[in-house]
């Protein structure tokens, strides 16, 4: 896992601050949406830190999984 902070100009002259985030691995149902908060989180504080505004995410993950004991919660989530 990495985190990668770029600091790009935007259309209107304004600096923000872009956040690459690269995971092995995260269970979708139990920790996803957790990592992608988390994520933001951290841009917002590294780009509060740097005075700019948070831009862009880029979050890449090797393996988004569903274990099996999850797979009826997930498909009620999705279907209702």
């Amino acid at each position: 896992m990495y985190y990668g902070f770029l600091v790009r100009e935007v259309v209107n002259g304004e600096e923000v601050v872009n956040m690459t985030y690269h995971q092995r691995s995260s269970d979708f149902v139990t920790h996803f949406g957790n990592d992608v908060w988390l994520a933001i989180s951290l841009m917002k504080f590294v780009a509060d830190k740097l005075g700019l505004k948070p831009g862009y995410l880029y979050h890449s993950i090797d393996s988004l999984h569903v274990y099996k004991k999850d797979w009826d919660s997930l498909k009620n989530g999705l279907l209702s």
